[in-house]
């Protein structure tokens, strides 16, 4: 599901609530996304829709799912850009025009020139990090290249026709012997004729030329019979590199011969919802489990490894990110008959004594089958939605406060593994201070942002990241060090840490952006009017700026 719709024609944005648990750059350029929405329909001119349109190679195409399809394939801020039409490209470069600039001058630069006079009419943004929180990445030999053009896919599928069918698909890329020309890996997202899915992943099988790219993967004898595709083939290099490959990009032919095909997604068998709140103990510590189970009918065969899921929501507070689960494997056979397998679905999540003392109900229920086929169900007061079942937790210990971290005791070192002949290979260490009140520091995600605007996310595996309970005093101010070594390519010049984000074993979260936009505005010169001259009109906190999420 999207993160938001804008509805032009109706004069309103819909988020959901998925666009607000991203970080808070993306939450920006989310909000400017759907803002530029409007400007296409409401503002923009047929001329203006016509110049864009002539600049970026977008034209129109009968046999493409959007009605669309370009003649470029890397000069795109996202895969989503090349994925829909001028439309959405349109709204994404302007979102990385004022979010991300150095993003869109890197890989777009004849369209951050089209949105700076035809648009901005010359208003430009500056993204800059305090100087203490950045570092400097050397390199003779720096990565430019995209990943080469795809120049031939084999595919095959393995399987009779009442058999799971293996498929292997093989592409090779064009290179000429050069460095860098490679990818490291490819993704797409393989679909049916009727919309059930699979994501695929391909990695390199000739290093260090990286030019030929395989992956291996079953799809059940269930599964919708007919042609599977791809709309859209990514490359990307270990620089972060991007080629974006388009259906008229490359041959494809995936036919999948299933007699058995399963076309019908499991039915949830009403008002079969039940919850049971149950005590325990672990790790010698008094916890509580909410068990969630429900019966399903399904025509062929369900997923019996992560098929089914629920999430909880509390009446108190926001959303718990923790407490949502998979069943692994979480279903057991009732009855087979005529009209199908019956079965029932069980998943137990766990409730530890810092969660906040509340009434805690399924949101909602997701099944699988093999096939693929999803089911969703959704619980709510809401007339069209299953009743809400509600159970009430008690806790002695509830922990709603986020996490702490020392702004003013950050410290940042690079060093280049061949310092001789620096390749961009760097040794980074980031050390910072944290602490939380009672149940502990989490799980940590930061990113650095490179010189040409890429934003590279990675986890802080620290000591207690995957501990039910902390190991120690989570109220004392600890020192953890986050070592990273950056790979062969990396950009030269300037990086910076560009947020960290933490969270607590019970979700509450603290996120910081590190990140000032600095807005240049374009003003009349006294002396001559025909003249411009640029001012700095704005800028945003120089610590950092903080998001606090407190889950109740």
């Amino acid at each position: 599901t999207a993160p938001a719709v804008a509805w032009p024609s109706a004069g309103y944005i819909e988020f959901m609530e998925s666009g607000f648990l991203a970080d808070v750059r993306h939450l920006r350029r989310l909000i400017l996304h759907e803002k530029a929405h409007f400007m296409w329909s409401h503002l923009f001119s047929d001329t203006l829709k016509a110049a864009w349109i002539n600049v970026t190679g977008w034209y129109e195409d009968a046999g493409a799912e959007s009605g669309w399809s370009t003649t470029e394939d890397t000069t795109f801020v996202s895969a989503y850009a090349h994925l829909k039409n001028p439309n959405e490209d349109m709204a994404e470069s302007i979102s990385y025009y004022v979010e991300s600039p150095a993003t869109l001058q890197a890989c777009c630069a004849a369209k951050y020139e089209f949105i700076e006079q035809n648009i901005m009419h010359g208003y430009r943004y500056v993204s800059v990090i305090r100087e203490d929180l950045t570092f400097e990445v050397l390199n003779l030999f720096p990565d430019y290249t995209y990943p080469g053009k795809i120049i031939r896919v084999d595919i095959e599928v393995e399987g009779a026709p009442t058999e799971d069918k293996v498929c292997t698909v093989e592409i090779e890329l064009h290179t000429t012997g050069g460095v860098f020309e490679g990818a490291s890996y490819a993704f797409f997202r393989l679909i049916s004729e009727i919309g059930t899915y699979t994501d695929v992943y391909l990695h390199p099988q000739n290093p260090p030329d990286n030019s030929i790219l395989s992956g291996t993967f079953t799809l059940s004898k269930y599964a919708k019979a007919g042609l599977w595709a791809p709309q859209q083939i990514t490359l990307s290099d270990v620089s972060g590199n991007q080629r974006f490959a388009g259906t008229n990009d490359f041959g494809w032919r995936l036919m999948l011969d299933n007699p058995l095909e399963d076309i019908g997604p499991p039915e949830y068998i009403a008002n079969s919802l039940a919850l049971n709140l149950t005590h325990a103990v672990l790790d010698g510590r008094d916890v509580q489990y909410i068990t969630v189970s429900w019966e399903l009918r399904e025509d062929s065969s369900m997923d019996m490894w992560g098929g089914v899921y629920t999430r909880l929501v509390s009446d108190i507070g926001a959303y718990t990110s923790g407490l949502q689960e998979y069943g692994y494997p979480g279903l057991e056979t009732l009855a087979e008959t005529n009209r199908g397998t019956y079965y029932r679905a069980t998943i137990s999540l766990l409730l530890t004594e810092y969660r906040a003392t509340a009434n805690y109900a399924p949101s909602m229920i997701k099944m699988s089958d093999v096939a693929g086929n999803p089911t969703t169900v959704p619980f709510s007061d809401s007339a069209s939605d299953e009743p809400q079942l509600w159970v009430y937790v008690s806790t002695p210990n509830p922990d709603t406060t986020p996490p702490e971290l020392d702004l003013n005791n950050i410290t940042i070192s690079a060093v280049p593994t061949q310092p001789d002949a620096p390749n961009g290979e760097t040794v980074v260490s980031i050390t910072y201070r944290a602490r939380d009140d009672k149940s502990g520091l989490g799980k940590v995600n930061y990113r650095l942002l490179d010189p040409q605007g890429t934003s590279h996310f990675e986890y802080h595996y620290h000591g207690n990241f995957y501990t039910t309970f902390f190991d120690g005093d989570p109220a004392a101010w600890t020192a953890y060090t986050i070592s990273v070594v950056l790979p062969v390519g990396s950009a030269p010049g300037t990086w910076g840490l560009e947020s960290i984000e933490l969270s607590d074993k019970v979700d509450n979260k603290l996120s910081n952006s590190f990140v000032e936009n600095v807005h240049f505005a374009v003003e009349a010169d006294d002396d001559n009017d025909a003249g411009r001259r640029l001012q700095r009109t704005h800028d945003t906190s120089g610590i950092a700026l903080q998001m606090r999420f407190s889950v109740l």
